[in-house]
């Protein structure tokens, strides 16, 4: 009686068990990027079946599986993650990024390649490389960053234009300037001394004729594609300032310039110049004054940039204010630059209509030292400052009258030192995109 009642509670026991495994439970939990935000769209599914769900807009999901199965999260970008389901009703994840399953897309004409098959020779640069230097125009920050572009300056003037060539000169009498695209809007290069580079985004440079697929002729000298800053949508309010602080000096010279005692000296000997009326003691007693120390200075470039980001649902903005100040190491030369720029962007709920705006409006003023080069003596300060007898000092300037009588060649620094203290020359500058 005893082996028969075993016999039979022996299948019923295994059912049991059967049953117990075999049901379902329901799993629950969120999913978060690497920095604890939440991700929408993420792909669960229970391995070896069809059953799936996606997060939602705050990475939140909800599905039903066995014990022992097997959770997979995926999302593009991502590496993908497995969980066991366990006694536990919550699974929380959270995925990293995953930098080797993205490739960067080369857009050609009208169709998309990636960059390994693609036949257009292009640079991309990023706002890490651009940011945080203090260059009044953003074109000098690409020296050096991009093989085959050939960027010079001739002028040490804050914000001055600089010649850029992609690949070598193209032409002889024609323009060999590539062409700039500010956020799909064609521009020359003077618009960059009022560009503000802490808006910019990225730096596409198109170097050879298969830029020309997109622009026509226009881009037969290569393109340098500009992209500024943009919102995100579903996102908060974010504040982000950046100060710069930079100084600049005059660089080391071999020059072996005479002192007073040198120079009036020599004047003596040859019988000219204010050395031949002193004696040797007056000559002795004379000072020696520096006049590259006195035009040449240590210039101070300062930037400051307000930038204020949010979007909702259907709609994101960015506004950016920017106060950029550059002395150069030349007296009177500097810059002076305020900046405004707002872009905006939006949808419908259907997605069917979309729109954007791009505004930017900029306020420089500089000053710029003329005659640079020449021999003109109220004009040059190189000249003042590398030609000036060392024995006159400041305190001989009276006012600009009395260096007219006599009009003597010595007084070079005296006219240029009238000329910072009576002329002012400033020029005035207003762009809008």
């Amino acid at each position: 009686m005893k082996s028969k009642l075993t016999w039979m509670l022996t299948p019923l026991l295994v059912l049991c068990m059967s049953f117990s495994f075999a049901q379902e439970k329901r799993i629950s939990g969120i999913v978060t990027d690497q920095n604890g935000l939440p991700l929408p769209g993420v792909a669960v599914l229970v391995e070896g079946t069809t059953t799936g769900t996606q997060t939602d807009f705050d990475g939140n999901y909800t599905i039903t599986a066995r014990v022992g199965q097997i959770l997979r999260y995926s999302y593009l970008g991502q590496k993908t993650v497995t969980r066991t389901v366990g006694a536990a009703n919550t699974i929380n994840v959270q995925m990293e990024d995953d930098a080797e399953a993205l490739q960067e897309v080369v857009v050609q004409g009208y169709r998309n390649s990636t960059k390994e098959k693609s036949s257009i020779a292009s640079v991309t640069i990023n706002a890490e490389t651009i940011e945080n230097r203090p260059n009044a125009s953003f074109v000098q920050t690409l020296s050096g960053q991009v093989a085959g572009l050939n960027i010079t300056t001739s002028t040490g003037q804050p914000g001055a234009a600089s010649n850029v060539n992609l690949r070598g000169v193209t032409s002889i009498n024609g323009n060999t300037q590539p062409l700039y695209i500010i956020d799909g809007v064609p521009v020359d290069q003077s618009n960059f001394r009022s560009l503000n580079p802490q808006d910019i985004a990225s730096v596409s440079v198109l170097k050879d004729a298969g830029a020309t697929a997109i622009y026509g002729n226009r881009g037969a000298n290569g393109v340098i594609v500009i992209k500024t800053r943009q919102g995100n949508y579903n996102t908060g309010l974010q504040v982000n300032y950046t100060g710069i602080m930079s100084f600049s000096n005059l660089q080391d010279n071999d020059y072996n310039l005479m002192d007073s005692q040198e120079q009036l000296t020599l004047e003596k000997q040859r019988g000219a110049g204010r050395g031949n009326l002193l004696t040797d003691e007056e000559i002795a007693a004379a000072p020696t004054f520096d006049w590259a120390n006195f035009f040449f200075r240590t210039g101070l470039t300062q930037n400051h940039t307000l930038s204020l980001q949010s979007g909702s649902e259907n709609f994101s903005q960015f506004t950016s204010f920017g106060y950029f100040d550059q002395e150069g190491i030349l007296q009177d030369s500097n810059l002076k630059r305020f900046s405004i720029r707002n872009n905006t962007s939006g949808k419908s709920e259907n997605e069917k209509f979309n729109y954007s705006t791009n505004l930017t409006i900029n306020y420089s003023t500089s000053g710029e030292p003329n005659s640079i080069g020449s021999g003109a003596i109220n004009r040059n300060y190189i000249l003042g400052a590398y030609q000036s007898v060392p024995y006159i000092t400041p305190d001989d300037y009276v006012d600009g009258a009395a260096l007219l009588s006599p009009l003597l060649f010595s007084n070079t620094p005296l006219f240029l030192l009238d000329r910072l203290r009576t002329y002012t020359r400033k020029d005035e500058e207003v762009r809008l995109i």
